[in-house]
């Protein structure tokens, strides 16, 4: 069973925010072939995010146990802090 991670973290690799967690809530052993599943994160950043601060959505897997990641971490997002308003 693999463990899901979606991590925020700032310009220089820092983390902000993360979530980690089995995806969809149940493990992946569970899964079946060709299903498609679906999650979703919700992750509080800090207060004192300053207004400009690029951040980075990250996402990916990795084997609890040992902590080795399953393939590579995905760079979904880069933004800057403030953009969204």
């Amino acid at each position: 069973d693999y463990t899901a991670f979606v991590h925020l973290t700032d310009s220089e690799g820092n983390l902000l925010g993360q979530l980690d967690r089995p995806p969809a809530g149940y493990p992946t052993t569970d899964w079946q072939l060709n299903e498609i599943v679906i999650d979703r994160y919700a992750i509080l950043l800090p207060d004192d995010l300053a207004h400009g601060e690029e951040i980075g959505l990250n996402t990916g897997f990795y084997y609890l146990p040992t902590l080795e990641a399953v393939g590579e971490t995905a760079v979904l997002q880069k933004f800057t802090w403030g953009d969204l308003d």
